[in-house]
């Protein structure tokens, strides 16, 4: 049997108010929405299929994420800026070669990376 991932899930505290701050930082949609459990899922506008699911934890997972988001942009630095403007946190900057990123977290502490494009 072959599977297929369908969504991302993401384990936080206020799962209403991370989702609409990550549904308005991709230019993503609202899919559903229930307090029992309480969850929010939002997916990607073009058709990809890209889901991510916010569902409430009685408590944050302790210490590092072992899966994390890596978002695209033209200009990382530009976006980095435009995310901690709102709410985001700059935890550093990492790369190798000419390929660099930025290693941010949402406001529950979630980590992504920023990236642009290298050669």
């Amino acid at each position: 049997m072959r599977i297929s991932p369908a969504q991302v899930a993401v384990d936080c505290t206020g799962p209403f108010a991370l989702a609409d701050w990550w549904r308005d930082r991709l230019g993503w949609r609202d899919v559903y929405r229930t307090e029992h459990p309480a969850h929010a899922i939002i997916e990607a506008v073009d058709g990809s299929g890209w889901r991510l699911c916010f569902i409430r934890v009685p408590d944050p997972t302790p210490g590092k994420n072992k899966l994390h988001l890596d978002v695209h942009c033209e200009d990382r630095d530009v976006a980095a800026r435009e995310l901690v403007a709102a709410g985001a946190t700059e935890v550093r900057r990492d790369g190798m070669d000419d390929y660099g990123w930025v290693v941010m977290a949402d406001p529950e502490g979630n980590l992504f990376c920023v990236s642009s494009p290298g050669r």
